[in-house]
């Protein structure tokens, strides 16, 4: 095609036709142009499809993503809940008249012993802003997801750090011997040597103050994870808008 053309060119300027000529090289040139801007317009329509192709991609992995950090925030907020009113029913024993003090420190047991740690497993949205593809996203929709994901975050490291102080406060507690009577049941005169008995009070307290600062960290938690729960549900119904469109 191109020689067809030059040999054209070479044509009118051997016949000396310098008018046709000139108009010929300008309806090359907007020819040329014209290609230009035909295969422009399709790499820019084949750019466009991989981007949306993209973009369903990660709307599909957020709505999963989504409903998995949906799923285990119920599940944290039922265990939560759960060891709340264990230790909202042991602070009602503690209202009965004249209770026994070591009845009282038996009953202690009933509440929840260990912590719980939150741990989200979804990834997606970190995968978005660490490799920048967050930006194929609509401005909205990014923002919600910033959000959403330093949310998840604090609520993270806010309940790690409610549960490392009331850990401080129960290892202290170990420290006091508490645990240390139970295996030494069979020594009673060891018992009485430690003076572990005198200890009872103090362990007692820090005990009790274990459980009411995890109690009140975990009501905390409890309302983060609502609220992420919300979110969750606003950045569906975002993702599903677009997907129909």
């Amino acid at each position: 095609m191109i020689k067809f053309f030059r040999k054209i060119r070479y044509d009118l300027m051997e016949e000396n036709k310098t008018g046709k000529y000139f108009k010929y090289a300008i309806g090359e040139i907007i020819l040329v142009v014209i290609g230009i801007l035909i295969a422009l317009s399709i790499n820019n329509w084949n750019e466009n499809r991989k981007s949306k192709y993209v973009k369903q991609n990660y709307y599909k992995q957020l709505l999963i993503d989504m409903e998995a950090d949906k799923n285990y925030a119920r599940l944290m907020i039922s265990a939560l809940d759960s060891s709340i009113t264990k230790h909202k029913n042991y602070l009602e024993t503690l209202k009965q008249p004249y209770i026994n003090p070591n009845e009282s420190f038996n009953k202690v047991w009933k509440n929840n012993l260990a912590t719980k740690n939150l741990e989200f497993k979804t990834s997606t949205i970190k995968s978005l802003i660490n490799t920048g593809d967050i930006s194929l996203l609509e401005s909205n929709l990014q923002n919600k997801l910033t959000n959403y994901d330093g949310s998840k975050a604090q609520t993270l490291n806010l309940s790690i750090a409610s549960n490392d102080m009331a850990n401080n406060i129960y290892q202290s507690a170990f420290i006091s011997g508490f645990l240390l009577q139970f295996s030494l049941e069979q020594q009673p005169e060891f018992v009485k040597y430690l003076d572990i008995e005198n200890n009872m009070p103090e362990i007692f307290i820090k005990i009790n103050g274990y459980f009411t600062l995890r109690t009140y960290g975990e009501k905390g938690t409890i309302s983060r994870l609502n609220n992420l729960i919300e979110d969750a549900d606003i950045i569906i119904e975002l993702i599903n808008s677009k997907l129909k469109e």
